[in-house]
Parts: structure tokens; C-alpha cells; sequence
């Protein structure tokens, strides 16, 4: 079949056409792909360095957030709790900032300095978040002390006049509070790194005083 000169035309047009639209449509999708593909990765300074801790000759992965200077202090410091040195060498520590604040080796070993120091408290017979916050959190360290009580007492969902009896339950949602509330926020560490913290104490706490 012979086509006219403008027959010819017109057809070479519409395929062109055609072949614009699919090059679009490939370029299109190709860009959605990799949109995704960043998205669902963190950025290069989201990434933690895993370290590897050992309890009873178990490995455990920890975040270790030590080169991400844009992150909070407690969390750059691995150090979630912002515990200051105050005299006390503490297992998993590798330095003190500027402010005095430990730096830990990984977040495992932050983590279980702030356990360490809530069980001490509840320890010394300091059983309620009103008790506990009043302590960990002075007014004389220029904490609002009310405002700390209350974001840790709802956060937990405990009453902060109530004493604690189920330490199992309550140590890791303690942790979570005070945590959240130091760093304003703390998604960066997880749950299983609050668990990895508690068993590097080798404490019972079902045997703590009821």
C-alpha cells in the first residue's frame, strides 16, 4: 500500500508521538523507583554504626550514634539518660563531653547505665515517678520538675503518686519516658536495645523489695 506524501506524514507524526509518550512514561516511573527506593532507605547520618556487645558470651547489636553530630546530645553520646559522670565509672564508657555527660560505647551500655540508676533508686526505696524524677531530675539542674513528672506519668500511663510493683513491666516504659523526654524523643532506639540494656545489668528485678 503506497501512502501520499501527507498520509506519510501524518503517520511518522503519531508514531513519533507515540514513542515520546513511552519515553516519558519509562523516565516517570523510573524517577517514582527510585523516589521510593531513597525513602525507604535512612540517610547516610540516619544510619547508627552497630556495635557488638557481649553478655554471657551472647553478641547483641547496638546502635552506636557517636558520628551523628546533628542528633540530640544523649543520643550522639549513646548516652540516652544524659547521665553526668559525678564520680561513678561506669561499665561501657569511653569519655565524658565538654558538660560532663558520659559517653558510652554503644547504646546498649547508655541504656544500661539508666537502668542501673533507676534500679538504685528503686533500691534506696524510691518507688513512685514523683519520687524517682524528683531525684534523676533536679530543679537544681534547671528541670522543670512538674513538667518532667507529668510527660513520664503519661507516657507510662502510671499514676506518679503510685508506688511500682511489676519492675519487669515498668522498667522498660520508664526508660522509654525518660528517654523521649531527654531527647525529645527517641525512635532511634529500640526495643530490643532497651532489653539488651536491662539483661547487661545481670539483675533479676523480679528480686527487687516489693
Amino acid at each position: 500500500i503506497r501512502l501520499s506524501k501527507h498520509a506519510a506524514r501524518q503517520a511518522y507524526r503519531k508514531a513519533y508521538t507515540q514513542i515520546l509518550k513511552l519515553q516519558c512514561w519509562l523516565v516517570r516511573h523510573w524517577l517514582n523507583y527510585r523516589l521510593q527506593s531513597m525513602r525507604s532507605k535512612p540517610s547516610k547520618r540516619e544510619r547508627p554504626v552497630y556495635q557488638a556487645s557481649t553478655i554471657n558470651k551472647k553478641f547483641m547489636l547496638c546502635e552506636d550514634y557517636r558520628n551523628n553530630q546533628w542528633m540530640p546530645r544523649g543520643m550522639r553520646n549513646n548516652n540516652p539518660g544524659n547521665i553526668r559522670r559525678l564520680g561513678i565509672t561506669w561499665q561501657g564508657a569511653v569519655g565524658v563531653d565538654p558538660q560532663d555527660f558520659i559517653i558510652f560505647a554503644d547504646t546498649c551500655w547508655g541504656v544500661r547505665a539508666l537502668a542501673t540508676d533507676l534500679t538504685n533508686k528503686v533500691n534506696r526505696g524510691l518507688v513512685t515517678i514523683t519520687d524517682i524524677i524528683k531525684a534523676y531530675a533536679p530543679a537544681s539542674d534547671n528541670n522543670n520538675v512538674p513538667a518532667y513528672i507529668n510527660a513520664v506519668s503519661v507516657q507510662t500511663g502510671i499514676d506518679a503518686g503510685d508506688p511500682v510493683t511489676d519492675y519487669d513491666g515498668w522498667l522498660p516504659l520508664m526508660i522509654r519516658a525518660i528517654m523521649n523526654h531527654e531527647n525529645g524523643g527517641s525512635s532511634q532506639i529500640s526495643d530490643q536495645t532497651i532489653a539488651n540494656g536491662i539483661n547487661l545489668m545481670g539483675v533479676q528485678l523480679s528480686q527487687l523489695p516489693q
